[in-house]
């Protein structure tokens, strides 16, 4: 099976380490210069068995790789959907002033 490096991952390189955030599941992982680069030549297929089937599950698991055909825009968007057309969901959002300090008598009333 083929995969692919998730769209929605950020990395870093901090200090010879690599961050890898991902957006879209909010998973982090920090990792040395070496197995970065090791998982990249994989899903490039430069180099094939580089990484333990340990290591791609919970790359997948975690979802910083993806199976390639993956379409993963639309798995955010169904979910963004799915959520958004809950009637069990309430969603709020708050957006004070900068000079505001919460202290309105009725800032708490629900």
């Amino acid at each position: 099976m083929l995969y692919k490096w998730s769209y929605y991952n950020i990395s870093e390189s901090l200090n010879g380490n690599y961050v890898v955030f991902n957006t879209k599941t909010s998973a982090v992982v920090k990792m040395d210069e070496g197995s970065y680069l090791r998982i990249q030549n994989f899903l490039r297929n430069k180099v094939n068995n580089v990484l333990l089937p340990e290591e791609l599950k919970i790359l997948i698991e975690e979802g910083f790789v993806v199976e390639l055909g993956t379409d993963e825009f639309n798995e955010v968007k169904s979910r963004y959907l799915s959520n958004f057309y809950d009637k069990n969901r309430l969603n709020l959002t708050i957006l004070p002033v900068e000079y505001c300090n919460l202290t309105c008598p009725y800032f708490f009333y629900i």
